[in-house]
């Protein structure tokens, strides 16, 4: 599950579009009926809805992959630079 109103209105405009909203001419971004449905989707499922109203099809868990293993290495470094030996 998600918290609609942490995701970035540009992410959350690109999901909504996905889905089949107009979030420039209508009020999906704020409609509780909607943000529920987006409270709803999996990272995963609101990544793939990003990435494909993007262009990015058939990525979505090489992305995710890509970008966990990165965030972990970040903080690894940011770890051992703030406790050294």
């Amino acid at each position: 599950m998600l918290d609609p109103n942490e995701i970035g209105l540009n992410v959350l405009h690109n999901i909504l579009q996905r889905l089949g909203y107009d979030p420039e001419n209508d009020d999906s971004d704020t409609d509780p009926k909607v943000l529920v449905k987006v409270s709803r989707l999996s990272f995963r499922d609101a990544m793939d809805h990003y990435l494909a109203w993007n262009g990015i099809i058939g990525f979505t868990a090489d992305i995710i992959y890509a970008y966990e293993t990165l965030k972990k290495a970040e903080e690894e470094a940011k770890r051992q630079m703030s406790c050294p030996d």
